[in-house]
């Protein structure tokens, strides 16, 4: 029985596991490719041209413990737009405490709380854009503000310094542009992210 508990500890030791280096703080970057849906409210109406997209991020975090990180990113969206006459993109700034642990020895479950900058874009294109420029005000018009995300996910850890991540998250935040016709416009937005990447620790 001693032999056999020996083996397998034996075993756990020399696989690369998360628990293996969880001791020291450890930087990791990395990158995500995901697709969102992208829903835009001003005041009680939607707007309807807004759908999914593409979108890739930026990340870079600090493993402080086997149960804890700091990560930020910097997430680019495609055009949510389905009018050819606009497009709609998004980006997002965002600092992010994750927390989880360990399922299995290469497996860890997380879950994540994040705060940082929500900007949606919108440009105008062909007749409207020409309107738009003819009227002195511009065809294309930034809404930001401070949002919150709320995700969960999950790394896998095939290599030492090497893991897998995916995982769902949701962002939403009330933006406005005060350079619209002179007034301060608003608007609230959200998005529901699905996304996997790579992620490369030092």
């Amino acid at each position: 029985m001693k032999k056999n508990v020996a083996v397998l500890v034996s075993l756990l030791a020399a696989s690369p596991v998360f628990a293996e280096d969880d001791s020291k703080i450890s930087p990791y970057l990395g990158a995500t490719l995901g697709f969102a849906d992208l829903n835009v409210k001003a005041g009680s109406t939607e707007i309807e041209s807004a759908g999914a997209a593409m979108n890739y991020a930026i990340v870079a975090g600090l493993r402080l413990s086997d149960k804890f990180a700091v990560e930020f990113d910097y997430t680019l969206s495609g055009n949510h737009s389905d009018n050819s006459a606009v497009d709609l993109k998004v980006d997002q700034l965002f600092a992010n405490l994750k927390w989880g642990g360990a399922l299995n020895p290469k497996t860890r479950l997380y879950g994540k709380f994040g705060v940082g900058k929500f900007t949606y874009k919108e440009e105008l294109r062909g007749e409207l854009a020409e309107a738009a420029d003819f009227a002195d005000i511009g065809n294309s018009f930034d809404f930001s503000g401070i949002g919150y995300r709320f995700g969960l996910g999950v790394d896998y850890k095939p290599l030492q310094h090497l893991a897998i991540t995916g995982g769902v998250d949701y962002t939403a935040g009330d933006l406005e542009n005060d350079d619209l016709v002179g007034s301060k416009l608003k608007v609230k937005a959200s998005t529901a992210r699905l996304y996997a990447g790579v992620l490369l620790e030092f």
